[in-house]
Protein backbone atom coordinates (compact mmCIF):
# COMPACT_ATOMS: atom_id res chain seq x y z
CA UNK A 1 0.00 0.00 0.00
CA UNK A 2 2.92 2.34 0.62
CA UNK A 3 4.12 1.78 -2.94
CA UNK A 4 0.62 2.67 -4.19
CA UNK A 5 0.45 5.82 -2.04
CA UNK A 6 3.93 6.87 -3.15
CA UNK A 7 2.80 6.48 -6.78
CA UNK A 8 -0.07 8.84 -5.93
CA UNK A 9 2.31 11.55 -4.70
CA UNK A 10 2.16 10.85 -0.96
CA UNK A 11 5.53 11.24 0.79
CA UNK A 12 6.17 7.96 2.62
CA UNK A 13 9.11 6.22 4.24
CA UNK A 14 8.86 3.39 1.67
CA UNK A 15 11.86 3.05 -0.65
CA UNK A 16 11.58 -0.44 -2.12
CA UNK A 17 10.50 -4.01 -1.46
CA UNK A 18 13.28 -6.41 -0.51
CA UNK A 19 11.96 -9.91 -1.10
CA UNK A 20 8.43 -10.95 -0.22
CA UNK A 21 8.32 -9.85 3.41
CA UNK A 22 10.76 -6.99 3.87
CA UNK A 23 10.95 -3.39 2.75
CA UNK A 24 13.66 -0.77 2.76
CA UNK A 25 12.43 2.43 4.40
CA UNK A 26 13.76 5.88 5.22
CA UNK A 27 14.61 6.30 8.91
CA UNK A 28 12.19 8.66 10.63
CA UNK A 29 11.98 10.42 13.97
CA UNK A 30 8.39 9.36 14.69
CA UNK A 31 5.90 11.80 16.17
CA UNK A 32 4.18 10.26 19.22
CA UNK A 33 0.74 10.72 17.65
CA UNK A 34 -1.58 8.12 16.17
CA UNK A 35 -4.03 9.53 13.63
CA UNK A 36 -7.26 7.58 13.23
CA UNK A 37 -9.50 8.25 10.24
CA UNK A 38 -13.08 7.03 10.58
CA UNK A 39 -15.37 6.75 7.57
CA UNK A 40 -17.94 4.65 9.44
CA UNK A 41 -18.74 4.20 13.13
CA UNK A 42 -16.95 1.14 14.50
CA UNK A 43 -14.97 -0.06 17.48
CA UNK A 44 -14.45 2.36 20.36
CA UNK A 45 -16.04 5.22 18.44
CA UNK A 46 -19.37 3.39 18.07
CA UNK A 47 -19.30 2.36 21.73
CA UNK A 48 -18.13 5.72 23.11
CA UNK A 49 -20.77 7.74 21.27
CA UNK A 50 -23.52 5.10 21.17
CA UNK A 51 -23.65 5.16 17.38
CA UNK A 52 -24.87 2.05 15.54
CA UNK A 53 -22.01 0.06 14.01
CA UNK A 54 -21.17 0.97 10.40
CA UNK A 55 -23.11 4.23 10.42
CA UNK A 56 -21.51 6.39 7.69
CA UNK A 57 -19.72 9.42 9.16
CA UNK A 58 -19.89 12.64 7.19
CA UNK A 59 -17.64 14.45 7.37
CA UNK A 60 -15.00 11.83 8.00
CA UNK A 61 -13.88 11.86 11.64
CA UNK A 62 -10.19 12.40 12.34
CA UNK A 63 -8.98 11.53 15.85
CA UNK A 64 -5.60 11.80 17.57
CA UNK A 65 -4.09 9.60 20.25
CA UNK A 66 -0.92 10.02 22.30
CA UNK A 67 1.29 7.08 21.31
CA UNK A 68 2.21 5.86 24.78
CA UNK A 69 1.55 2.24 25.75
CA UNK A 70 2.08 2.94 29.47
CA UNK A 71 -0.82 5.43 29.32
CA UNK A 72 -2.95 3.22 27.03
CA UNK A 73 -2.72 5.70 24.12
CA UNK A 74 -5.08 8.39 25.48
CA UNK A 75 -7.03 10.65 23.09
CA UNK A 76 -5.61 14.06 22.22
CA UNK A 77 -7.14 17.27 21.00
CA UNK A 78 -5.36 19.99 19.06
CA UNK A 79 -4.50 22.15 22.07
CA UNK A 80 -3.07 19.14 23.92
CA UNK A 81 -0.90 18.28 20.93
CA UNK A 82 0.54 21.80 20.98
CA UNK A 83 0.81 22.08 24.79
CA UNK A 84 2.69 18.77 24.96
CA UNK A 85 4.90 19.87 22.04
CA UNK A 86 4.03 16.72 20.07
CA UNK A 87 3.70 18.58 16.76
CA UNK A 88 3.71 22.15 15.50
CA UNK A 89 0.59 23.83 14.11
CA UNK A 90 2.13 23.60 10.64
CA UNK A 91 2.86 19.88 11.06
CA UNK A 92 -0.66 19.18 12.32
CA UNK A 93 -2.18 21.06 9.38
CA UNK A 94 -0.03 18.98 7.04
CA UNK A 95 -0.95 15.75 8.88
CA UNK A 96 -4.65 16.55 8.52
CA UNK A 97 -4.32 17.22 4.80
CA UNK A 98 -2.19 14.14 4.10
CA UNK A 99 -4.51 11.94 6.17
CA UNK A 100 -7.53 13.08 4.17
CA UNK A 101 -5.68 12.50 0.89
CA UNK A 102 -4.59 9.03 2.03
CA UNK A 103 -8.19 8.31 3.02
CA UNK A 104 -9.45 9.26 -0.45
CA UNK A 105 -6.73 7.28 -2.22
CA UNK A 106 -7.12 4.14 -0.09
CA UNK A 107 -10.91 4.43 -0.14
CA UNK A 108 -10.89 4.47 -3.95
CA UNK A 109 -8.38 1.62 -4.10
CA UNK A 110 -10.39 -0.61 -1.79
CA UNK A 111 -13.66 0.33 -3.49
CA UNK A 112 -12.17 -0.83 -6.80
CA UNK A 113 -11.57 -4.30 -5.32
CA UNK A 114 -14.93 -4.65 -3.56
CA UNK A 115 -13.80 -3.71 -0.06
CA UNK A 116 -15.10 -0.91 2.17
CA UNK A 117 -12.52 1.04 4.19
CA UNK A 118 -14.19 1.55 7.58
CA UNK A 119 -11.34 3.19 9.48
CA UNK A 120 -7.55 3.10 9.79
CA UNK A 121 -4.57 4.43 11.71
CA UNK A 122 -1.66 6.47 10.39
CA UNK A 123 1.62 7.53 11.96
CA UNK A 124 3.99 10.23 10.80
CA UNK A 125 7.62 11.08 11.40
CA UNK A 126 10.28 13.53 10.32
CA UNK A 127 13.04 12.51 7.94
CA UNK A 128 16.66 13.71 8.25
CA UNK A 129 15.73 17.04 6.62
CA UNK A 130 12.74 17.57 8.94
CA UNK A 131 10.16 16.80 6.26
CA UNK A 132 6.91 15.27 7.50
CA UNK A 133 6.64 11.72 6.17
CA UNK A 134 4.03 8.97 6.41
CA UNK A 135 5.58 5.98 8.18
CA UNK A 136 4.95 2.88 10.30
CA UNK A 137 2.68 0.33 8.60
CA UNK A 138 -0.49 -0.02 6.56
CA UNK A 139 -2.13 -3.42 6.78
CA UNK A 140 -5.33 -5.11 7.95
CA UNK A 141 -3.72 -4.95 11.41
CA UNK A 142 -4.36 -1.21 11.62
CA UNK A 143 -7.50 -0.77 9.54
CA UNK A 144 -11.02 -2.11 9.40
CA UNK A 145 -12.04 -3.55 6.05
CA UNK A 146 -15.34 -5.17 5.07
CA UNK A 147 -16.03 -7.29 2.00
CA UNK A 148 -18.77 -5.48 0.08
CA UNK A 149 -20.27 -8.70 -1.29
CA UNK A 150 -20.43 -10.70 1.95
CA UNK A 151 -20.26 -8.09 4.73
CA UNK A 152 -17.47 -10.10 6.34
CA UNK A 153 -14.60 -8.45 8.16
CA UNK A 154 -11.24 -8.81 6.41
CA UNK A 155 -9.08 -7.43 9.22
CA UNK A 156 -7.96 -7.90 12.81
CA UNK A 157 -11.59 -7.79 14.01
CA UNK A 158 -11.83 -11.44 12.89
CA UNK A 159 -9.32 -12.23 15.66
CA UNK A 160 -10.81 -9.78 18.19
CA UNK A 161 -14.30 -11.21 17.75
CA UNK A 162 -13.27 -14.83 17.19
CA UNK A 163 -15.28 -15.07 13.97
CA UNK A 164 -12.91 -17.07 11.78
CA UNK A 165 -9.38 -17.52 10.53
CA UNK A 166 -7.56 -14.20 10.40
CA UNK A 167 -5.36 -15.43 7.56
CA UNK A 168 -8.37 -15.85 5.26
CA UNK A 169 -9.25 -12.15 5.42
CA UNK A 170 -5.66 -11.02 5.04
CA UNK A 171 -5.16 -13.36 2.08
CA UNK A 172 -8.32 -12.02 0.43
CA UNK A 173 -7.10 -8.43 0.80
CA UNK A 174 -3.63 -9.29 -0.49
CA UNK A 175 -4.96 -11.23 -3.48
CA UNK A 176 -7.41 -8.51 -4.51
CA UNK A 177 -4.87 -5.71 -4.19
CA UNK A 178 -2.03 -7.51 -5.96
CA UNK A 179 -4.36 -8.57 -8.78
CA UNK A 180 -5.74 -5.05 -9.18
CA UNK A 181 -2.35 -3.31 -8.91
CA UNK A 182 -0.59 -5.89 -11.08
CA UNK A 183 2.01 -6.73 -8.44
Amino acid sequence: MFRFLKSQGIVTHFQQAVGERDVLVTALDMLPIEVVIRNYAAGHFATRYSVPMLTPLSPTVQEYYFKNDALDDPPLNQSQIFALDLATPSQLTQIEAVAQTVNRQLGQLFEAVGITLIDFKLEFGLDATGALTLGDELSPDNMRLIDQATGQSLDKDVFRQGTGDLRDGYTTVLHRLTTYLGE
